[in-house]
């Protein structure tokens, strides 16, 4: 689904800055083709946005969630 998202808009002409990834190389793939920072650490991640999208499993959410919120 990120790959997806992230292709979509930035073909509509949006810029796409930061992908994250539970996994380093995933996050680095994706970030590569839509010219973005790639990274799996939530630090790394800008704090202002317009847009946040989290597209990972449901049954991780939580988990994931939390590593945004502390």
């Amino acid at each position: 689904m990120a790959t997806h998202l992230a292709l979509h808009f930035q073909k509509a002409g949006h810029r796409v800055t930061c992908i994250y990834s539970r996994s380093e190389t995933p996050a680095q793939q994706l970030a590569e083709r839509v010219g973005a920072k790639g990274t799996r650490s939530p630090a790394a991640v800008p704090r202002e946005s317009d847009f946040y999208f989290l597209c990972v499993p449901d049954g991780v959410v939580p988990e994931v969630s939390r590593r945004f919120t502390g």
